[in-house]
């Protein structure tokens, strides 16, 4: 199986949780595992949600909606991993 972490970031108070996981529902991605991190220097505000890929269109799909207005979230695809385990998901 092949997990493909995204970087969700944004500026202070700009992170939106629910439309992030409205956009990952949307686009059938399923979440193996996440975590939220704010940069207490910058105040930037970070979400990074490994999922199980089923194409590179529905990463493209998730990175096009989240970066665009009036999300305008910062999306970084870190590079893939294949896992072997399938009890990720469980």
């Amino acid at each position: 199986m092949v997990i493909q972490r995204l970087l969700i970031r944004a500026v202070k108070g700009r992170l939106q949780v629910i439309p992030v996981w409205q956009c990952l529902a949307r686009n059938g991605a399923k979440v193996c595992r996440w975590s939220m991190s704010v940069d207490r220097k910058s105040g930037s505000e970070s979400m990074t949600v490994d999922i199980a890929t089923s194409g590179p269109h529905c990463t493209a799909d998730i990175i096009a909606t989240l970066g665009k207005a009036p999300l305008n979230m910062s999306v970084t695809p870190l590079p893939p991993a294949v896992v072997s385990d399938h009890g990720v998901l469980t």
